[in-house]
């Protein structure tokens, strides 16, 4: 990768982080729009328990998952899709923010970037999405 694409990637992730993390909003509020998908997914638990996921919503601040079984709210998780957009998998960590029981239960998660490369896989995905793939 060229020296110019990194740093153009690391200047994409960083206002992407920024744009995330800095509005003040009320716990009902999504600073992202999400946008609608149906993709199959891997959720790992901090314990290391790994499931079978349905991904339904996504935005760059975080997703909607349905799943066989309930998560605790503030439990740290790792999400892993197939993107349409790239040839690995995104791997994104998280923590629960809602979740509701139900025959699928429907979770919340926020998602918490660890590196620029995360933030500029699904900032990738996304812009994919809007072109309708």
């Amino acid at each position: 990768m060229a020296r110019e694409d990194r740093g153009e990637e690391r200047a994409v992730a960083k206002l992407a982080v920024l744009r995330c993390a800095t509005v003040d909003r009320p716990s009902h509020f999504r600073s992202q729009a999400r946008k609608r998908v149906r993709y199959a997914a891997q959720l790992t638990t901090a314990r290391g328990t790994t499931r079978e996921t349905m991904l339904v919503d996504l935005s760059l601040a975080g997703a909607g998952i349905e799943s066989t079984e309930i998560l605790a709210v503030g439990e740290h998780v790792t999400l892993s899709f197939a993107s349409p957009s790239r040839w690995d998998p995104v791997v994104v960590p998280a923590i629960v923010a809602w979740s509701r029981p139900g025959t699928f239960a429907r979770i919340g998660l926020s998602f918490e970037y660890s590196s620029a490369a995360t933030v500029y896989a699904l900032f990738e995905t996304m812009a994919t999405l809007e072109y309708g793939a």
